[in-house]
């Protein structure tokens, strides 16, 4: 059995260790029963909503087994779970919420809250092994739909025993956390997470990784809104409508309407919006036989509210405007005062995930393929002064010109890359700084 022993975990994406209130208040008081049977997920839930209005303190379990589905913890307030306490998952799928915002389910939520904690001697029981067997069984009778359509849901279709996005002062102290039906703890985006002392077990079902940092402080350039490349041709670029090729059609779609999250190889999971991109068009005529071609592309959603705050104010306009007799392009004025992606690369921290993610049918069995270069902006500043991205896009431009220069991609006429011999590129590719990784009937989440 593994089992992972975390005795002082401090993850302060900032600095500072969280300060709770020490009221306290009683779960029973509020209806929870810790008899193993019941089903406390609205007692909890009420006692939670309370403790919040009035101002914060600590919910107490005392010892016994409380039974709940998803519930949503609030700012100001921790769960303490005394020694001989369990918080203990329900082994009814839909007792879960998948929820909109993350598209994950989870036991314990916390979205956008502050000052916020579970802690104690107590154990958060997901008793995943049930849960996700009992999963299995929907999908296998059309009741619930999952898109792997194997005898084990995707992660995202089982419940994490903690799921917590874009908090901020977060303690994790004391407890014991085991049998998740999918991971076991997830700090999506916080700052100031102060994890000490927990005791997880994490091996009761696929993919229940111990405890999980997300996009901490991972691909930051400490501006407030900067672009990776030009900075008109990205905002044209990620403003335009969607689109993808399924069943030899091609489907439009609203700007970011179609999004989830997509695990990165040593970056973790990372909401990815569905965009449309040129190269899709010439792969679709190349390879006749591709059922669907999307792509997809990372924001951040500091990144995107910026965007959306520039659509609104008329500054993507790619019309001329007559300002005070001169004519200006709204879009190319925003370019002169932002801040040149080439000025980047000093402060630029994490790295950049580009892959192919593939499935098709090899010798009448289905088959995934994935082939992905993760690069990382401080290494590519060192090497060029320039941060990751124009080390991905410029490397392999030069070495296509080196595949023209050499003979070995030239032809008559007009062709893709795709189109050529593309065993001497990917050659090239770990040579000139960008190796490339391989993998092979992995979960591809498609």
């Amino acid at each position: 059995m593994t089992k992972l022993k975390f005795l002082a975990l401090a993850i302060a994406l900032l600095c500072g260790a969280t300060q709770l209130s020490a009221k306290d208040y009683q779960v029973s008081d509020f209806g929870a029963k810790a008899d193993g049977i019941t089903l406390n997920t609205g007692a909890i839930q009420r006692a939670i909503d309370a403790v919040n209005e009035r101002g914060g303190g600590r919910l107490v379990f005392g010892p016994g087994k409380y039974l709940t589905g998803s519930i949503y913890l609030k700012s100001n307030v921790t769960l303490h779970l005394e020694r001989g306490a369990v918080l203990l998952g329900s082994t009814n799928p839909f007792d879960y919420v998948k929820d909109p915002y993350v598209r994950w389910m989870a036991m314990v939520f916390a979205m956008k809250q502050e000052n916020i904690g579970i802690t104690g001697k107590g154990t958060i029981d997901g008793q995943g092994f049930k849960t996700a067997n009992n999963m299995v069984q929907y999908i296998q009778r059309g009741i619930y739909e999952d898109p792997l359509k194997l005898d084990r849901p995707n992660e995202t279709n089982r419940p994490e025993n903690i799921y917590f996005r874009e908090c901020t002062n977060v303690t994790i102290t004391g407890i014991t956390l085991r049998d998740p039906a999918s991971w076991n703890q997830t700090y999506d985006q916080c700052k100031n997470v102060y994890v000490d002392d927990i005791y997880v077990e994490a091996n009761s079902y696929w993919n229940n990784d111990g405890i999980d940092i997300v996009d901490c402080n991972a691909g930051n350039h400490g501006k407030a809104f900067a672009t990776n490349f030009n900075p008109e041709i990205n905002i044209r670029e990620v403003t335009q409508k969607g689109k993808y090729y399924e069943n030899g059609k091609w489907i439009e779609t609203e700007p970011h309407e179609i999004h989830r999250p997509l695990t990165y190889p040593n970056i973790g999971p990372k909401e990815s919006y569905l965009i449309y991109h040129e190269e899709l068009e010439s792969l679709v005529k190349n390879y006749p036989t591709i059922k669907r071609a999307r792509f997809w592309m990372t924001f951040g959603q500091e990144y995107l509210t910026h965007l959306r705050v520039i659509q609104n104010i008329g500054m993507a306009r790619i019309d001329e405007i007559d300002y005070n007799g001169v004519k200006i392009v709204p879009l190319q004025f925003l370019k002169a005062v932002l801040p040149n992606p080439q000025d980047l690369g000093e402060n630029y921290e994490g790295e950049t995930s580009i892959g192919c993610r593939i499935r098709g049918v090899k010798d009448g069995k289905e088959r995934t393929y994935y082939v992905y270069n993760n690069c990382s902006h401080q290494e590519a500043y060192k090497e060029t002064g320039m941060q990751g991205v124009s080390y991905t896009t410029g490397v392999p431009a030069m070495i296509g010109a080196m595949m023209f220069l050499k003979g070995l991609w030239k032809r008559p006429g007009v062709w893709n890359v795709e189109e050529f011999d593309p065993d001497p590129f990917m050659e090239q590719l770990n040579k000139q700084g960008l190796p490339w990784h391989e993998v092979l009937d992995g979960d591809l989440e498609l």
